[in-house]
């Protein structure tokens, strides 16, 4: 259930409590998704005022209270995060998903402990966004708690013999702005540093900018002493328009005086892994997963303006040699074989 809806499709009513029944699915005459996103805009800082309670009640519609559980992860308030902790407890398989993935989004130290004693076998979706959510609340807030194992360098896709040099020129100010503003509702507590860099990949522009976090203290005395979500990576959308983040990049410290960089996608999973040295010096390249495009990048992260210096940057024009397919999802019939 999304939110994404013209203003003319919106019920007329602007009452919460009218729309707050009709999410519950008890008002006839008005469709709970339309209404939900119409409740959404009366509290658009911080939404669980009016629908947290909702997302635990077991009377919601579930596809409702799975919508609920996703808008959340725009709000840090703490009548959202401990809906979602009961949320990620007692909720069926969706709900439980989407909780998780809005606390890792959202989460404080503090919660960490409210999801310490739960057991969620990672094999299953909500086991793994669970997994997640400890992860990037670690190192949203820097306690090197739990972090991604690094993957060996076998795990990298190879690129192809001839690649394709990817293009690229410094963002404009206004593009730093839009990515910021994008993150209010994605990763509210990350700030952005003041620039990045635009790539052009296959005709899509896509947008990498350092956070604060990378930039605001020298590479010895920063990432290579706390973890980090060191960068974000955008795309842009026409429908609707406007930035939206495609890759988290998080850091902890290696040894040397470095960290490692390690691209995740927004529900967890492990794409690019990389490192950067105590002279700002990075590689990232991409890992052996279905549908990531074969891509290599160096470059220099100027600890002083948080620019990018472009090294080299080559992408692949298609996938690698015995690169991973799609996997089928649990329970998929498998073909007979011959």
């Amino acid at each position: 259930m999304g939110t994404f809806l013209d203003q003319e499709e919106l019920p007329s009513t602007r009452d919460a409590d009218t729309l707050r029944a009709a999410v519950a699915g008890r008002v006839r005459d008005i469709d709970p998704k339309p209404a939900l996103a119409a409740l959404l805009q009366l509290a658009p800082e911080h939404p669980g005022t009016l629908v947290a309670d909702l997302m635990v009640d077991p009377d919601t519609p579930l596809d409702a209270r799975t919508a609920i559980a996703n808008a959340l992860g725009a709000d840090p308030s703490s009548v959202s995060r401990s809906s979602l902790i009961e949320a990620v407890r007692t909720g069926e398989p969706p709900v439980k998903r989407r909780a998780a993935l809005s606390l890792a989004r959202v989460g404080k130290p503090e919660d960490l402990e409210g999801l310490s004693g739960l057991r969620i076998p990672s094999t299953t979706p909500p086991g793994d966004a669970l997994a997640f959510a400890r992860r990037l609340i670690s190192y949203r807030h820097g306690l090197g708690s739990h972090r991604f194992r690094m993957p060996p360098d076998g795990d990298l896709l190879e690129m192809t013999d001839r690649p394709i040099a990817v293009p690229s020129a410094p963002m404009e100010s206004a593009e730093v702005a839009e990515a910021q503003a994008a993150l209010r509702t994605t990763l509210p507590d990350v700030l952005l540093a003041g620039s990045g860099v635009v790539f052009s990949c296959r005709g899509t522009p896509v947008w990498a900018v350092p956070t604060r976090a990378a930039v605001e203290e020298p590479i010895p005395e920063g990432l290579a002493k706390r973890d980090a979500v060191a960068a974000i990576a955008f795309k842009r959308s026409e429908c609707p328009d406007g930035a939206y983040p495609v890759t988290f990049v998080v850091s902890h410290p290696t040894r040397g005086g470095g960290a490692a960089l390690l691209g995740v996608s927004t529900i967890g999973r492990l794409t690019y892994a990389g490192s950067i040295g105590a002279d700002g010096r990075l590689r990232v390249a991409a890992l052996d997963t279905p549908r990531t495009i074969p891509v290599e990048l160096e470059a220099i992260l100027d600890i002083t303006t948080g620019g990018l210096e472009i090294i080299r940057a080559v992408t692949a024009r298609g996938p690698a040699r015995g690169q991973k397919g799609p996997q089928a999802p649990p329970g998929t019939p498998q073909a007979p074989s011959e």
